[in-house]
């Protein structure tokens, strides 16, 4: 690599790096700030991949290949984390929607306010189970 190659890199390095911690400090200030549980999540989100994205510029930094298997399965964790949040708002949001009273005035839909009752709600507990054969 010539002279000017290693100057650009460096100094391209040592934006990246900057860059990423101000992206870095601002989402964890959305992260405590909220306002919203939705909120805080895409801020966790964010961070995961910015926290990939420190890792792969580090690679390319030092030149080492090892870091890139890193970030990869930081990336992979990271997308199964934040699908298993949003299953969470998910089923937080319809239980709470049960919660509420059934009325014009809540705001609701209708069948957001009136959930289905779990089935096998009517049963008792004990005649639900199913016995096992031996």
């Amino acid at each position: 690599m010539t002279e000017f190659g290693a100057t650009c890199l460096a100094w391209s390095a040592t934006f990246g790096y900057w860059a990423l911690i101000a992206a870095f400090a601002l989402s964890l200030v959305r992260l405590v700030k909220g306002p919203t549980l939705p909120d805080r999540i895409v801020a966790l989100d964010l961070m995961t991949v910015l926290a990939t994205a420190f890792t792969v510029l580090l690679a390319i930094d030092n030149g080492e290949g090892h870091f890139i298997d890193v970030a990869l399965a930081l990336g992979l964790v990271s997308f199964l984390a934040t699908v298993g949040f949003a299953r969470y708002v998910m089923t937080r949001d319809v239980t709470s929607a049960a919660n509420l009273p059934a009325s014009p005035s809540s705001g609701l839909p209708q069948s957001l306010a009136q959930a289905p009752s779990p089935e096998g709600a009517d049963a008792s507990p004990s005649s639900a189970r199913e016995k096992p054969d031996a």
